[in-house]
């Protein structure tokens, strides 16, 4: 089997590694730029062109398995690409929540040319056979790690993804956290390491059949328990807490967006979406399917992320 990994970011070196080191599967990582450093640690790195279709599809020759952690035109170009040169399987950078089916895409922020891109998989799978899944795996735990995704190299296109963008503020110790839903109902998400989802797709290559998605879990809580948690890890409570029902994070929505303030917006739709269980799912296929792996406790990832004072 011979993999191309599109994007060069954290997820998808973490997926080359597991590939070379528990795989004897062939892979090249798909990159804009020239990567010295990790072609010195013997990762195969191809400089491509988004907006070049035949030199994108040069570099597809051969490949049986596109995964990418690349999103908007780039990925509809890769897409294609992998769809002329007959790719077996294709798993999209839609890695995160479940999809949406409350709206249409043009009123989901959160879409970002998602609709589009699981469109025209369909359209492949329809017409030619290409499989593909979405890997769901939930909020990564590295959103609360110091400086955010942004500053582990993971999702570099997402807004409102810095330090304390989201839920919590581990070094501050203050929390916006969207605790009920519309129903006044616990809201509950599921989280996952960045490194056990590397390690899930990686396994996941093993299947027979892909389905159109596949689900996997580091822990799943309520909101109120993962606040709970990292006061228990930090030894200190949080200095400020809001707690926010559907009502009211409505509310802040209309209030961010009359300020023009979009990263405030940005945070609003992310909790909303967490409200709506948009982070939250059970009886994840992949767990079940590898028993062998055994994720990451977002206890001791706090712990080995933060320390502890307790």
């Amino acid at each position: 089997m011979r993999i191309a990994i599109a994007g060069t970011n954290s997820l998808a070196v973490l997926i080359a590694y597991y590939i070379q080191q528990e795989t004897n599967y062939h892979f090249v990582l798909l990159s804009r730029s020239e990567r010295p450093t990790l072609e010195a640690r013997d990762f195969p790195v191809l400089v491509v062109d988004y907006d070049d279709t035949s030199t994108l599809q040069h570099a597809l020759l051969g490949v049986d398995v596109v995964i990418s952690t690349v999103t908007g035109n780039p990925q509809v170009a890769l897409i294609h690409a992998a769809a002329a040169n007959r790719v077996s399987r294709f798993a999209p950078a839609e890695f995160g929540s479940t999809p949406n089916t409350s709206s249409e895409p043009e009123n989901d922020p959160l879409d970002r040319g998602r609709s589009l891109a699981v469109a025209l998989l369909e359209h492949y799978k329809t017409t030619q056979g290409m499989e593909y899944t979405l890997f769901i795996c939930g909020i990564l735990y590295e959103r609360f790690a110091p400086g955010g995704l942004y500053q582990q190299a993971l999702s570099l296109t997402t807004p409102a993804a810095g330090e304390g963008d989201y839920i919590l503020n581990v070094r501050n110790m203050t929390a916006e956290a969207p605790i009920w839903d519309d129903d006044e109902d616990l809201v509950s998400l599921c989280l996952t390491s960045a490194q056990d989802v590397a390690r899930f797709v990686v396994e996941a290559l093993e299947m027979r059949q892909w389905p159109t998605t596949l689900s996997m879990v580091g822990e799943r809580m309520s909101v109120q328990s993962l606040v709970a948690l990292v006061e228990e890890v930090r030894g200190t409570q949080m200095q400020s807490y809001i707690s926010h029902n559907m009502a009211s994070l409505q509310s802040e929505y209309v209030l961010a967006a009359s300020m023009e303030d979009s990263a405030r917006q940005m945070r609003a739709v992310n909790h909303i979406a967490t409200a709506m269980g948009r982070f939250d799912f059970r009886e994840p296929a992949l767990n079940r399917r590898f028993r062998n792996i055994q994720p990451v406790r977002l206890r001791d990832w706090l712990i080995r992320t933060w320390g502890s004072s307790t």
